[in-house]
């Protein structure tokens, strides 16, 4: 794979029949991905509303919708993904976030995956029926040739599920350990990297009413998320509040 100084990765050949080129906005967002097999180029446009994909087309200029995509409040957090026809197919996460189904609008599932530690994606049972972009912790699988590992876009980086590790350097140097090519300090159980930045865990107290909150302190329970750079997943503050600062686990 082919990477800009900036970290955007621009392209990969795999075997030399097969090639993918990739289009960024001035936001750093993978706008464009064209994909050639044995002289045949398919392409794949997407629209975004800020860090999440909205819809995913097969032409430039936006005219022929391959599918649309429903998000959660939470980053990484896609809902339902609706074909071309308008089906619609609810998307099941595990606690991590990861994709572990597709299910259909009479409640049968379509797609099931698992997944090792480190985002190794096996499917269940053949049930792989429907063209799905996100999986391991939500994020943007990516095709690499029909000889390659599987890739993921996690925005800044892309990760190599196969070897637990990013393909490029951590942009923001060594702010989260020596080793600038980890993915979340080897706790991939623990932890997510939804911006391929430094990663943190990030707790308070459970703020719900004051019998709720008095047994919680007693029990030690807290209400924990994670933190990026300057950006949060999973549920955050109790409440809808202000983000505290919070130190590295």
């Amino acid at each position: 794979m082919t990477c800009s100084n900036d970290q955007n990765c621009i392209g990969l050949k795999n075997p030399a029949s097969y090639s993918i080129q990739f289009g960024y906005d001035p936001q750093g967002n993978r706008w464009k991905q064209a994909t050639t097999e044995s002289g045949t180029t398919e392409t794949r446009t997407f629209l975004y509303d800020r860090e999440d994909i909205l819809a995913e087309y097969t032409d430039e200029l936006l005219t022929v919708r391959k599918a649309m995509y429903i998000h959660g409040p939470g980053i990484d957090e896609t809902l339902a993904l609706v074909s071309p026809n308008g089906e619609v197919f609810v998307v099941l996460h595990d606690g991590l976030g990861s994709v572990t189904g597709l299910v259909d609008q009479r409640g049968g599932f379509v797609n099931d995956y698992d997944y090792a530690a480190f985002g190794q994606r096996s499917v269940n049972s053949g049930r792989d029926t429907i063209e799905n972009r996100f999986m391991y912790t939500n994020r943007e699988h990516v095709e690499s040739g029909p000889n390659d590992s599987e890739l993921y876009d996690y925005r800044a980086r892309y990760y190599r599920p196969d070897l637990g590790r990013f393909i490029s350097m951590d942009p923001l140097g060594m702010v989260d350990g020596t080793n600038q090519f980890g993915y979340v300090r080897n706790s991939p159980v623990e932890f997510t990297d939804p911006f391929g930045y430094k990663v943190f865990r990030c707790c308070r107290n459970v703020q719900v009413n004051r019998i709720i909150d008095g047994v919680s302190r007693i029990l030690d329970l807290k209400h924990c998320w994670i933190k990026t750079d300057s950006r949060s997943g999973g549920m955050g503050p109790a409440n809808g509040g202000p983000l505290p600062a919070c130190p590295l686990e």
